[in-house]
Formats: C-alpha cells, structure tokens, sequence
C-alpha cells in the first residue's frame, strides 16, 4: 500500500516537472513496470488528478490540483493582505514582484505580480526552489529564530546552480549576519542564470519571518544604482504587509 502511494506521488511530481507526459515515459523514468503505471495513472485520472490530452494523449496534472491549490492559498492570510503592497511596488519598480513563504529548507511562491514577460514562466507561483539561493529565502533564513534557523540549515544539501550560487555553509551563515543588519537581501544570478532580486521579510506579531516580498528582473536592470533606489520601496512594502498582518490578528501558516 505504502508503495503505491509513494509511486503515485512520484507520477505527480513528475508531470508536475514535465508537464506532459505519455506512460512509456513515465515508467521508464520511474523504473515501474507500464502495467503497473498504468494502474496508477488511471487511479489519479478517475480523481481528476491528472488528465489525458485527447489529441497527444500524454498526460498532465488536473484541475483538482487547482482546487486545492486555491485551499492551501487561501490559509496564508498574507496572501490577500500583501496584494495590494505587491502592486504598488510593481507600479513603482517596473519589475516582477514575488512574495513567498519558506517551508523546510525551501521557499514556496505564493503570489507574483508580473510587469515584465522575461521571467514569467521562470518563476511560476507555487514553485518551491532552494532558499539558500533566492533572495526571499535569504533574507527569512536571516530573520528566523535561531533554533528554527539551526535546525532549517542542517537540511540544506548545495547545487551549484549557477556560477554565483552559494555553495558553503560558512559563506551562507556570514551572508545571513549582513543581511540580518541591513534588512534585506540579494540575488545576484544565483538562481537563474541573468535574473537577479532584491527581498525584504515579512514578519509576524512575535518579530520572526513568516513570509518575504521580493523583486525580480533581468540582471542587467537590477543593477547597484536600481537597488540602492528600489530598497526602501520593497522593504516598505514588506513592512506594510507586517503591520497589516500583526494589527488584523491574522493567522498565518508557517513550516
């Protein structure tokens, strides 16, 4: 029972990756026998979790993933209250604006804000990414409480994602003390190759980081001269949704 459920999550988060995919494909990649996918696939397809392209016949992930979507988006209460925040510094920016929760050692886009179409299907809302390497998850590592943080960086496992990821928890730490200092944080080509962001924390009623609102753009815009002007405006933004949060009382889910 337990495997097929394990290889059930392994058919959706393959298609999640791909986003289509036959069966053959799927069980060679798997390792699964094409009986045996096949019994999976039609299981998730009978739920409305994956669906099948009548013209390619390859499968994707259905709208039930939407649905509860929607659900678990709709528990952050940051969500809707950091929107507002999120467009008027997009208006003020001219960039891509993001917001983000850290889960474990990752951070989870929750909504994104898109003034630009560089970028758009790089950082897609609802993907999860390595926060070592994004400025969002930086800058929440940073704020965390310092049990949390301990137990949060022990997960870590580095990739050299690009040539300026950071690859070394002795780097990571002392970045986390400057960011800690000044209030926010950046990334400069460490995720994605030529998109650099700037991000501030969002922080709770008990002063820990429970979310972050960044700004993104292609390296070449998101230059010293642009983060030195666009700094107070996102960290304002961040601080706006801080406050809305802490005076409304709202619970805000955190990992």
């Amino acid at each position: 029972m337990l495997n097929t459920v394990e290889n059930a999550l392994k058919v959706i988060e393959y298609l999640a990756e791909k986003h289509e995919a036959g069966i053959s494909v799927i069980s060679r990649h798997l390792g699964l026998p094409p009986s045996t996918t096949h019994r999976l696939v039609s299981t998730l397809a009978s739920r409305d979790f994956i669906t099948q392209d009548v013209s390619s016949k390859k499968y994707r992930l259905g709208m039930k993933f939407f649905q509860l979507g929607s659900y678990v988006a709709n528990r952050f209460g940051v969500r809707s209250i950091a929107l507002k925040n999120m467009e008027e510094l997009a208006d003020r920016t001219g960039e891509t604006v993001n917001l983000g929760v850290l889960v474990k050692e990752k951070v989870y886009y929750l909504e994104k804000i898109s003034n630009n179409d560089s970028i758009r299907v790089e950082l897609q809302v609802g993907r999860a990414v390595p926060a070592y390497c994004t400025a969002m998850g930086k800058v929440m590592l940073a704020f965390l409480f310092p049990e949390k943080q301990k137990e949060i960086l022990s997960r870590i496992r580095f990739e050299q994602r690009t040539r300026t990821t950071i690859t070394d928890m002795k780097r990571l730490k002392q970045e986390l003390e400057e960011i800690h200092s000044r209030g926010f944080s950046v990334d400069n080509d460490e995720l994605i190759e030529g998109i650099s962001c700037i991000a501030a924390p969002v922080f709770s009623s008990s002063k820990e980081a429970i979310a972050a609102i960044s700004i993104a753009g292609p390296s070449f815009r998101i230059t010293e001269g642009f983060i030195r002007t666009h700094v107070p405006d996102v960290k304002e933004a961040a601080e706006k949704t801080s406050m809305d949060i802490q005076n409304l009382g709202v619970n805000v889910f955190t990992f």
